[in-house]
């Protein structure tokens, strides 16, 4: 916001306490415990200690952020929060579960682990195989920063990624998490990006 809003004059904004129950109520599905496996272990397959990647939960914020109990949220300055969506495209986008999708800002000392659980089912099934749910994930990333994203289950061969309000403002580095070493094509709407590591004008590429 401009600040009217927070009252302050300040610009800034308000975020919610997306860690409300960590660890706590197991119907809130919020806990390290709910952290995908990828997201915590090395290339040898060594653990990675929690506090050591992700010691601090929620949405990420700084020094400037205060907690508001009258607005059961945290007032913030200092950093540009944005919507990042994110959209499993594959024709199973209804059927086959992908979360907690973990949103991981700045691993290290400093990082911010944030859970998006999925959607609600809305059909009228009780069983797994019939339940019908979007796959579409909603969080709240700062611009100038650098994310890691693991999903649950294998990732969508056709995904998307929509950072909104952001039109010419500063970008967001995304980090995403593949099993498999496979060939990763990249488009910006229609447009194809090149990527780093090959030699476009190979034979073999």
């Amino acid at each position: 916001t401009d600040g009217e809003i927070i009252g302050d004059g300040v610009p800034g904004t308000i975020i919610a306490d997306a860690a409300y129950e960590w660890e706590g109520n197991p119907s809130a599905g919020l806990g390290y415990y709910r952290v995908p496996k990828s997201m915590v272990t090395t290339v040898s397959g060594d653990k990675i200690e929690y506090e050591d990647k992700m010691p601090n939960t929620g949405i990420v914020r700084n020094e400037q952020c205060t907690w508001v109990e009258e607005w059961h949220a945290y007032k913030c300055h200092g950093l540009d929060h944005r919507l990042l969506i994110i959209e499993s495209m594959d024709i199973d986008t209804l059927d086959r579960r992908l979360s907690p999708v973990a949103v991981l800002a700045n691993p290290g000392p400093d990082g911010y682990i944030d859970l998006i659980n999925g959607p609600q089912d809305f059909s009228c099934c009780f069983g797994y195989a019939c339940q019908k749910r979007v796959s579409n994930f909603y969080s709240i990333v700062a611009t100038n920063m650098m994310y890691e994203i693991h999903l649950t289950s294998t990732p969508p061969i056709h995904m998307r990624y929509r950072v909104k309000n952001n039109e010419g403002g500063n970008p967001v580095l995304l980090k995403i998490y593949f099993p498999k070493p496979q060939r990763i094509d990249i488009f910006v709407g229609d447009r194809f990006v090149s990527p780093n590591n090959i030699d476009l004008t190979s034979e073999t590429f």
